[in-house]
C-alpha cells in the first residue's frame, strides 16, 4: 500500500508538472502575441499619420486588419486567453488610438461639408 501512495504521489507530481509546463508555453506564446501586435499598431499608427488621401487611409486600415488578424492565426488557439490585464488594456489603448488616428485623417483628406443641392421654397 507504500508504494501504491507513493507511485501515487510521482504520478500526481508530474501531471502538476506538465500542467505548468504547458500553462508556462501558453504564456510566453500570449508574451509573444502581445508584443508583436503591439509592434505592429505602432507602426500601422505612424503609416497612418501619414496618409494623405483617403484610398491611403483604406489600404493602410485593410493592411493593418490583415496582419493582425493573420498574426493572431498563426498562434495556438486562445492563445489571447492567456494575455493579461494589462497586456489588454495596452491593446485595446492602441487600437483605439489607431482609430483616432485614421478618423482624424480621413477627416482631413475627405471635404469637411457638401452644399445642399436643393433649392429651397420661398
Amino acid at each position: 500500500m507504500k508504494i501504491a501512495g507513493v507511485i501515487a504521489t510521482i504520478v500526481i507530481s508530474l501531471m502538476a508538472s506538465c500542467v505548468s509546463d504547458t500553462s508556462n508555453v501558453r504564456h510566453d506564446d500570449a508574451r509573444r502575441l502581445f508584443r508583436e501586435s503591439v509592434r505592429l499598431l505602432n507602426s500601422y499608427c505612424d503609416s497612418m499619420r501619414t496618409a494623405s488621401d483617403s484610398a491611403s487611409i483604406r489600404r493602410i486600415e485593410d493592411e493593418c486588419r490583415d496582419r493582425l488578424m493573420r498574426l493572431n492565426m498563426d498562434m495556438p488557439a486562445e492563445t489571447d486567453m492567456y494575455l493579461t490585464e494589462g497586456e489588454n488594456d495596452t491593446l485595446y489603448i492602441l487600437t483605439k488610438n489607431f482609430v483616432i488616428i485614421r478618423n482624424r485623417q480621413l477627416k482631413k483628406a475627405l471635404p469637411s461639408t457638401v452644399g445642399s443641392d436643393s433649392i429651397s421654397g420661398n
